[in-house]
């Protein structure tokens, strides 16, 4: 038996995202923005987003000063201490709890899903580790997941393969047996992919009209399990 997509039904893991599949947190984005706007236009902005993921995802940093600096050295910019301190004081406001929000459904289709107790779930995120662990404590995450692997616990970041073998691993399960979503093509979508996983892309803007497995909210992934 089959279902939309030509999915069979042999899901048993269902992976998640975090950011903009689950909660949305503007405020990250905001001093991303920002941070891209004082270097000007020689920082291409996909860029500055992949070098700041490298220094502050990848490891559990008890403070941002270091990976700050760090990604400034890389970029090759010599800010005075007032300004890097600026830029830190904006990182540190990223795990207050009022920038981090579920989407409308994102907590009833977790409890359902978990209610069924059908599936094993999994949270796959590149995160900052003050950005993510509030979250994970005032929605208690651990209640609705079996496996929860961040960025900084794994030392990987999508759409590096061995980030999703990792959850696979941790599930004990098979890449047949389970299903990503999440809302990026390059590192949710084609990340699962290269790692003989299946993925269906939550496209909540209708940015992706064209690609087949696709979903516009979360209510969606009962069509693909």
């Amino acid at each position: 038996m089959q279902t939309m997509g030509g999915f069979l039904r042999m899901v048993k893991a269902i992976i998640l995202d975090c950011w903009d599949t689950l909660f949305y947190n503007d405020f990250m984005f905001g001093v991303i923005r920002q941070l891209s706007d004082r270097l000007g236009k020689g920082f291409h902005h996909h860029d500055l987003i992949k070098t700041f993921e490298k220094h502050f995802m990848l490891k559990r940093y008890p403070k941002l000063e270091v990976p700050t600096r760090r990604m400034l050295a890389e970029l090759k910019i010599d800010w005075p201490k007032q300004v890097i301190d600026e830029l830190v004081g904006l990182l540190k406001k990223v795990q207050a709890e009022e920038h981090s929000r579920p989407f409308p459904e994102t907590m009833s289709v977790l409890s359902s899903l978990r209610a069924k107790r059908i599936y094993k779930l999994g949270l796959l995120t590149n995160s900052i580790y003050q950005g993510f662990n509030p979250l994970k404590r005032r929605y208690k995450l651990e209640s609705l997941f079996d496996v929860i692997l961040p960025s900084y616990e794994a030392g990987l970041i999508k759409p590096d393969p061995r980030f999703f073998e990792l959850m696979i691993k941790q599930l004990g399960l098979s890449k047949s047996q389970a299903i990503m979503f999440g809302d990026s093509l390059k590192d949710d979508i084609e990340g699962a992919e290269n790692a003989g996983i299946r993925a269906v892309l939550i496209d909540r803007k209708n940015r992706h009209p064209e690609y087949a497995s696709r979903i516009t909210s979360l209510e969606g992934v009962y069509d693909f399990i």
